[in-house]
């Protein structure tokens, strides 16, 4: 078969025949995955982290573990939200060892201080930060009243990316339904928000 011939099916395969492939120890076909999903998963990783160098190390994770969990991977369940799923993961447990800073390291007196670094930080002043926190306690507030299914529509329709096809395919249930959920609790929290 040509290199030509290759590409052009390994282009056309869907997920499934791509993971299988892959698992098999077809180097393109994992390729193609990551040619397939980076757009995905660097965006996703984007929302987390803020940041495009971190995005791009995030990006670069997500594919490491990718691969390792591959030949656990289930051919019959689409891939992209468990791609999303390890996404979202690696971009938590980075902000999670970002945020632990060791007390040596307020001991420099360089410009890679970070005591200087977070005084000079551009995030909001205290009173900005109090306005913030009172508009989330509201949005919580809100998202509390919704029933657990709602809860986790939104969140993966806003917070993960996902569209309704593929967030009916994760919980199990018809795109209408989900459609329907994600209605319903829009006007949900239209009405409770309103009464505040």
């Amino acid at each position: 078969m040509s290199q030509i011939n290759k590409q052009l099916e390994v282009s056309t395969a869907t997920d499934a025949e791509l993971v299988a492939r892959a698992q098999d120890g077809d180097d393109a076909a994992f390729a193609a995955l990551v040619s397939r999903y980076i757009s995905f998963v660097y965006n996703l990783s984007l929302r987390y982290m803020r940041d495009r160098e971190e995005a791009d190390d995030a990006t670069q994770m997500v594919f490491v573990k990718v691969w390792r969990v591959l030949e656990r991977v289930d051919i019959g369940k689409p891939l992209r939200p468990l791609i999303g799923e390890i996404t979202k993961n690696t971009c938590l447990d980075v902000l999670k060892k970002k945020r632990a800073i060791p007390f040596s390291a307020f001991d420099t007196a360089d410009d890679d201080n970070i005591l200087s670094q977070t005084l000079e930080s551009n995030d909001p002043s205290p009173c900005e930060q109090a306005a913030l926190n009172a508009r989330a306690g509201i949005a919580a507030a809100a998202l509390r009243i919704l029933s657990e299914s709602s809860r986790r529509v939104l969140s993966l329709y806003y917070f993960e990316g996902f569209n309704f096809r593929e967030i009916g395919e994760l919980l199990g249930a018809p795109v209408h339904t989900i459609k329907s959920r994600h209605r319903r609790a829009l006007q949900q929290l239209r009405r409770h928000i309103g009464a505040i």
